[in-house]
């Protein structure tokens, strides 16, 4: 997707649309939870260094309806719950985490503290999880740019992370 630079110069970049699809079909159904959900997310780059556009573009080749087309509704038609059920074996099994307060929404509090860490701007961390501004003074404007949360996005670290593909 093509973006506007601080400097009004244009950049590309791969980024993920979280939006509303409400479809006849619960299979293909997706609600959002609020408005502040529905938006524009930078991928990391170390996604793409891992093949994530591949992976995406061999989803599309094959012309599934979602990106993880094995994970199944549960039976209020909603992903995420079976998306949680299968990866909390998953974490304690293969990934060896045993703790039990670690489950799949821990994610949200570990990206949190970890852009804290790095320094990137609150409103920004904000946009990115999706979550409501911090106060009314945030209402005002349509959010960051694009080329803010790319560079927040990368300067996301969780350290001691090593993906080593």
């Amino acid at each position: 997707m093509d973006y506007p630079d601080a400097d009004g110069g244009d950049q590309r970049g791969w980024f993920i649309r979280v939006t509303e699809d409400r479809k006849d079909d619960a299979k293909t159904d997706t609600r959002l939870k609020n408005a502040d959900s529905e938006r524009v997310v930078p991928l990391h780059p170390e996604l793409v260094r891992l093949g994530f556009i591949a992976f995406v573009e061999a989803a599309i080749a094959a012309n599934t309806a979602r990106l993880f087309p094995m994970l199944k509704a549960n039976v209020y038609g909603r992903l995420s719950a079976k998306w949680g059920e299968w990866f909390g074996p998953y974490m304690r099994t293969t990934c060896g985490i045993t703790d039990k307060r670690m489950v799949f929404h821990s994610f949200r509090h570990t990206f949190k503290h970890y852009a804290r860490s790095a320094g990137i701007i609150e409103g920004v961390q904000r946009q990115i999880m999706g979550h409501s501004p911090g106060d009314t003074a945030d209402e005002y404007g349509n959010g960051y740019p694009l080329h803010r949360l790319v560079a927040g996005m990368a300067m996301y670290r969780v350290p001691g992370l090593n993906i080593g593909v």
